[in-house]
């Protein structure tokens, strides 16, 4: 009996077992127990644990003020702000110092008064209105307030409607009249101190002397002695003087019609270090010194006196001289004292001519302004003169006459060759001036247009030995001077050095300074054309320019920039630069004029320094096809797929990797995961459990369980 009760148990547990054990693989929802939620009626509501309905406890609310507000008895408001009171201003003060050499007459501050009128009598008693905030405002309001000066006298001009302090008396002392100055913020101005209206806070001072002076070393001088002259200016606020620089110092002789444009200005500046200006020696006379930025005013007076050797008392030699020099130096002085602003000299002739004398006494100062001025301001005035000598300057001074600026000079030389002469065929001098400037642009003897030019000018030279002056005679013999191996150059240069000697005057000079510093530099080699050197000594004057001190300003440039190369022994074609040949195109135009202006195209040179240009051949560009082999890169070109055919198209990686289990590939199958296979089993397991669940529930009935 026991026996078959426990079969009955171990068959009913095992069939147990089958029926539910294996059910936890898909498990119904319907099958899960849930339980039902607790609700809760309102007010109650769930606690923490969800297992209880509980009472809500109310939780008083926290007052919450938004600055500016505050809470005030549980309710928010905005407190009362008290109103900031506006700042009060400083008042506005004037610094004044009023100074009498190393005396302080006063030095204090005044306050600036409200902006207003107020009446000032003058010396008559007749008041005058004038700004409240005017410098002399204020002068007279430290007056009345002040025992330590007075003002004495006030006067009135109607000419310009102001008033002008006369006289200041210091408290004791003497009065001080007329010779003082005011300075506003380190500034002198212009007008006077009642129309001068002050903002506030500036710094016045008041002294008596003058702004500026010069100091000479004697007051009386003989005619050879040395004149040391210093400018210098007042320092109001240390009461002392110091060196003035920038400023020119004029010698001159007063004009007793027209004192403020005084006669033979003799003028030099100042050294930028010591604040003097040397003259070697003044002309015997009586002379008004002063600075010629401040009009010579104030002036110091100068006697020259002519001076006379002394006799030794026995009846011997007199003492004689020493031998006056050239000073180039000084002729530079003089020529930058006369430059422009713009670095030119004026005209386009003066300029031209100082750059050339620049470089031959190499004043780096002239050198620089005249180069920027040069390049910038070129010149087209179609005439051929003109073009030669700009090329001289532009050469001298180390730019390209070919392309340094935008005027091509050299081609505007060359354009004006009718095939025998340069330019005008009434003229000689444009035929010379061009063989000067080509035969240091590339040209040579063996260039077609040199050599015609070369005869031309042999051909023009009078029977004399002259090209018609002294003066074209000198340039004509600089311009032939390395052509002697074409035929007649040679004897043309010994014929015009003859002319030369036989037409020099016995002071050694050839009647005026330019054709003696032409005919200088000609034949400096020549013993007695040397002494032409002693003419343009005598007529250098004490301000280091030729001509007379009181001829025309331009004319005395113009001599001084001949004789400065003359002096030098430097002839044109060694002070310009070599510059290498550029080839000019023929001109496009038949019927172009020898004044062309330049329509020739130039090929590209480099012209300095010379180089050695190798001609290129012409490059094939694009070859033919057919006579070259091209290699194409072997590239695979990206395709949309909508239109390419024959397309595999990549299958999932889960179907790929089930396709090679199928086909026995175990590295595909190994990729499959464990995961995948189990849940494939159970689930086959179980499906057929669901089958056979009824028939196993009917036998359990059947055996009476």
């Amino acid at each position: 009996m026991i026996k078959n009760i426990l079969k009955k148990f171990i068959v009913l547990f095992g069939i147990g077992f089958i029926l539910f054990g294996f059910n936890f693989t898909n498990v119904n929802a319907e099958e899960i127990f849930t339980p039902t939620p607790l609700e809760c009626t309102a007010p109650q509501i769930l606690n923490e644990a969800g297992d209880t309905c509980v009472d809500v406890v109310a939780t008083p609310a926290v007052l919450v003020c938004v600055l500016p507000q505050v809470e005030v008895a549980g309710v928010c408001t905005t407190p009362a702000v008290e109103p900031t009171p506006d700042p009060v201003p400083d008042k506005l003060k004037e610094q004044v110092v009023i100074r009498n050499g190393d005396i302080i007459l006063y030095d204090g501050f005044y306050e600036l008064p409200e902006s207003g009128i107020i009446s000032i009598p003058d010396k008559d008693g007749v008041a005058h209105d004038i700004d409240a905030r005017s410098v002399l405002a204020i002068f007279y309001g430290i007056d009345n307030t002040s025992d330590n000066f007075s003002i004495s006298t006030l006067e009135y001009s109607g000419v310009y409607d102001s008033l002008y302090m006369k006289c200041l008396t210091p408290s004791g002392g003497e009065s001080l009249c007329d010779n003082w100055q005011y300075v506003v913020n380190d500034s002198y101005p212009y007008v006077g101190m009642d129309k001068n209206v002050l903002s506030g806070n500036e710094k016045i001072y008041i002294y008596f002397g003058q702004q500026n002076r010069v100091l000479l070393n004697k007051n009386s001088i003989k005619d050879n002695e040395e004149l040391n002259i210093t400018a210098e200016k007042y320092d109001y606020e240390h009461n002392l003087w110091l060196s003035r620089s920038g400023v020119t110092v004029g010698v001159t002789k007063p004009d007793p019609n027209n004192p403020w444009s005084p006669n033979d200005e003799i003028q030099k500046r100042v050294d930028d270090t010591t604040a003097v200006a040397t003259f070697l020696s003044v002309p015997e006379g009586e002379y008004n010194v002063g600075i010629k930025e401040d009009y010579y005013w104030p002036t110091e007076k100068l006697v020259v006196t002519k001076f006379v050797p002394e006799n030794n008392g026995g009846g011997g030699p007199i003492t004689p001289l020493p031998p006056k020099t050239f000073s180039i130096s000084k002729a530079f002085e003089f020529l930058l004292l006369n430059q422009k602003s713009d670095g030119s000299f004026g005209s386009p002739m003066y300029t031209d001519w100082v750059a050339i004398a620049s470089k031959a006494g190499d004043n780096a100062d002239l050198k620089s302004k005249l180069a920027n001025y040069l390049k910038s301001n070129p010149i087209d005035s179609g005439v051929v003169t003109d073009y030669e000598r700009r090329a001289m300057a532009l050469m001298a001074l180390g730019i390209n006459p070919y392309n340094g600026t935008d005027i091509n000079y050299i081609n505007k030389i060359i354009d004006s060759f009718d095939g025998t002469q340069f330019g005008d065929t009434s003229l000689i001098n444009d035929d010379i001036f061009a063989l000067i400037v080509l035969k240091n642009a590339g040209y040579t003897g063996s260039d077609e247009k040199i050599a015609k030019d070369v005869d031309y000018i042999v051909s023009k030279q009078f029977s004399d030995g002259s090209w018609g002056s002294i003066d074209m005679t000198g340039a004509g013999i600089q311009a032939l001077r390395g052509f002697e191996n074409i035929n007649g150059v040679g004897e043309a240069i010994s014929k015009g050095e003859s002319y030369l000697v036989s037409n020099q005057k016995s002071d050694g000079g050839f009647g005026n300074s330019f054709a003696t510093s032409w005919a200088l530099q000609s034949l400096f080699t020549n013993s007695n054309i040397l002494r032409a050197e002693d003419y343009l000594v005598l007529k250098q004057q004490i301000d280091g320019g030729l001509e007379n001190i009181g001829d025309d300003i331009n004319t005395r440039v113009w001599s001084t920039a001949y004789a400065i190369p003359a002096i030098l022994h430097k002839p044109w074609s060694s002070i310009m630069d070599n510059f290498s040949k550029q080839e000019v195109a023929p001109s496009s135009s038949p019927s172009s004029s020898s004044t062309s202006s330049g329509s020739e195209e130039i090929k590209k040179e480099i012209a300095t320094p010379v180089i050695a240009v190798e001609e290129k051949k012409d490059i094939e560009v694009l070859p033919k096809l057919e006579d070259k082999k091209i290699t194409k890169l072997a590239i695979k070109p990206i395709v949309k797929t909508s239109v390419v055919k024959n397309i595999k198209v990549e299958k999932p990686v889960s179907q790929k990797l089930k396709e090679e289990v199928v086909r026995g590939n175990p590295l595909s199958a190994s990729a499959i995961g464990a995961s995948e296979s189990n849940n494939g089993f159970l689930s086959i397991i179980h499906n057929l459990i669901s089958k056979i669940k009824a028939p196993f529930v009917w036998l359990l009935v059947k055996l009476g369980f």
